[in-house]
């Protein structure tokens, strides 16, 4: 199961054409039956990602249920490493009508990645700084890059990790992809 999570060649997974974004109810809906079948291989790549599912997971109603954007890789493609460090620049106006989260997750137990940090996460309730654009960056590494502390998500250097953008409420700037979620820059 982990290998088809990892390398899911399934119609369907990516949420954009041109980001390592996925979705991770493949063909968009909760049954994995798309198509009029049951398509086992996408359960299987979900049940290797998550542990419990529900209709409001892949609700597409307008300020209804969630959306979850999936990824283990950087923008190149690259499997995201605990020892780097990367940035994530979240658009402006992110369109969620209750809120947002991104968390880091272990890609070898899918829990939480444990860290000195409570929770790996950051999310519209937390104090973020956002830049003058409305835009915000995220860091996701072992240390914070000065005067980023705010903004900061902390791994652990010997582990690989995943992650998920949450949108609670989503809106239609999300279903129309007039807001697009950028993708992981691996930093120097």
């Amino acid at each position: 199961m982990r290998t088809n999570m990892w390398n899911y060649t399934g119609d369907q997974k990516y949420i954009y054409a041109d980001r390592k974004w996925w979705n991770p109810f493949v063909g968009g809906v909760y049954t994995f039956d798309p198509n009029g079948y049951l398509d086992y291989d996408a359960q299987a790549f979900f049940a290797a990602y998550a542990t419990g599912v529900t209709p409001a997971m892949a609700s597409k109603a307008v300020g209804v249920g969630s959306q979850y954007l999936c990824t283990h890789t950087d923008g190149e493609g690259i499997a995201l490493d605990g020892a780097k460090t990367y940035k994530l620049t979240v658009p402006a106006n992110v369109p969620a009508k209750d809120f947002w989260s991104f968390i880091v997750y272990d890609a070898g137990n899918r829990s939480m990645m444990a860290t000195a940090q409570k929770f790996p996460a950051k999310s519209s309730y937390d104090a973020v700084v956002a830049n003058e654009d409305g835009t915000i960056d995220l860091y996701i590494g072992p240390k914070a890059p000065d005067g980023q502390e705010s903004n900061w998500i902390e791994t652990d250097p010997s582990k690989g990790w995943t992650g998920i953008f949450r949108i609670y409420g989503p809106l239609e700037p999300f279903f129309d992809q007039s807001w697009k979620l950028n993708d992981l820059e691996a930093l120097p």
